[in-house]
C-alpha cells in the first residue's frame, strides 16, 4: 500500500508546473481539465489579488513553471514576468493577445500562442444575433410580454399597436 502511495506521490511530482494567470472576475472553466495533466497554480485563488502577494506567490511557488495560461484578456506585463524566469510559453484563452506584453516576451525568449479564430464562426453568430435583437427590438418585447403590458392598450416594442386585437 506504501509503495502505490509513494508512486501516486512521484507521479505527482512530475506534473509540469502550469500557473492559471486571471482575473478575479474570469473563471477557468478548464481547470479540470489542465489539473490531470498538470499541477496548477492559481494565484488569484491562492493569495487573492493584492499585486505584492501575488507576485510573492509566484516568486516563492511559480519561479519554476515554464507554462501560463493567460485565461481570457488578464494583462501580462513586465513585472508578473519577471517573478516568472523559467517561464518558456504563455498560451492565451482568447483570439486577441494585445493584453500581453508581446516585446518583454520576445526579450526573453517566451513564446506567445492563441486560440486564433478557433471562436470567430461563434462570434459572427452571437454579432448577427445582437444585430437582431437590437434592431428588432426583441428582447425589449420579451420584458414587455413577460411583465404583462401586452393586454394593455398602448405601444408595443417591436412599433406595432396593440388597441386593435381582440383582447385590449
Amino acid at each position: 500500500m506504501a509503495d502505490n502511495e509513494n508512486s501516486h506521490i512521484e507521479e505527482v511530482k512530475e506534473k509540469p508546473l502550469l500557473i492559471i494567470h486571471r482575473l478575479p472576475s474570469f473563471t477557468c472553466f478548464f481547470h479540470h481539465r489542465l489539473a490531470t495533466h498538470f499541477t496548477l497554480l492559481d494565484p488569484t485563488a491562492t493569495v487573492g489579488t493584492d499585486t505584492s502577494a501575488v507576485q510573492s506567490y509566484l516568486r516563492s511557488d511559480g519561479s519554476g513553471a515554464r507554462a501560463l495560461v493567460c485565461v481570457w484578456a488578464s494583462p501580462l506585463r513586465k513585472d508578473t514576468l519577471d517573478c516568472l524566469p523559467s517561464l518558456e510559453l504563455v498560451v492565451v484563452a482568447c483570439a486577441g493577445y494585445n493584453h500581453i506584453d508581446l516585446s518583454e516576451c520576445r526579450r526573453r525568449g517566451i513564446r506567445v500562442a492563441n486560440v486564433g479564430d478557433v471562436f470567430s464562426d461563434d462570434v459572427a453568430d452571437y454579432t448577427v444575433g445582437i444585430l437582431l435583437d437590437v434592431v428588432r427590438k426583441f428582447s425589449a418585447a420579451d420584458r414587455f410580454v413577460r411583465v404583462g403590458f401586452w393586454p394593455q392598450p398602448g405601444e408595443f416594442p417591436l412599433g406595432s399597436s396593440v388597441s386593435g386585437l381582440p383582447f385590449s
